[in-house]
C-alpha cells in the first residue's frame, strides 16, 4: 500500500489509500481458488471498474473501489454460474482518502457439465 501526504486537511495526514472492495474468489465445494481467471468488476450506474487480482495472495484476492456510491458486484469465471450481489454501499471515512472496506467471500457455483 502507498502512502501520500496529503494537504488541506485541519492538518495534514497520510492517505491509508484503501479500497472499498476486497473480494475473495474461491469454489463453493473445494473452497480452493477456481481454476483460470476470474473477472471481478463493480459497478454503479455508468460507472463501472474491473478490480485488481493482488500477486501477494494464494487465494485471488481483487481490490478496487476507491469512491463513494452504491454498487453491484459482478464475478465471472469459465465453468462456473455468474455471481452478482447488489446494493454494496462504499462510503468516505473521515479527510483522507479512506474508505469502508466490503470485505467478500464469493464461493462460485460450478455450471452443469
Amino acid at each position: 500500500m502507498t502512502a501520500v501526504i496529503i494537504s488541506g486537511c485541519s492538518s495534514d495526514c497520510i492517505a491509508l489509500g484503501t479500497y472499498g472492495f476486497v473480494v475473495t474468489v474461491v469454489d463453493s465445494i473445494s473452497n480452493q481458488p477456481p481454476n483460470g481467471q476470474a473477472e471481478v468488476s463493480i459497478s454503479a450506474g455508468d460507472y463501472s471498474e474491473s478490480l485488481i487480482r493482488q500477486p501477494f495472495a494464494n487465494t485471488p484476492v481483487y481490490t478496487g473501489g476507491n469512491r463513494e456510491g452504491v454498487f453491484t458486484l459482478r464475478v465471472t469465471a469459465d465453468g462456473y454460474q455468474p455471481y452478482v450481489q447488489g446494493n454494496l454501499r462504499v462510503r468516505s471515512e473521515g479527510q483522507c482518502g479512506a474508505f469502508n472496506t466490503n470485505r467478500i467471500t464469493v464461493r462460485l457455483v460450478r455450471s452443469a457439465p
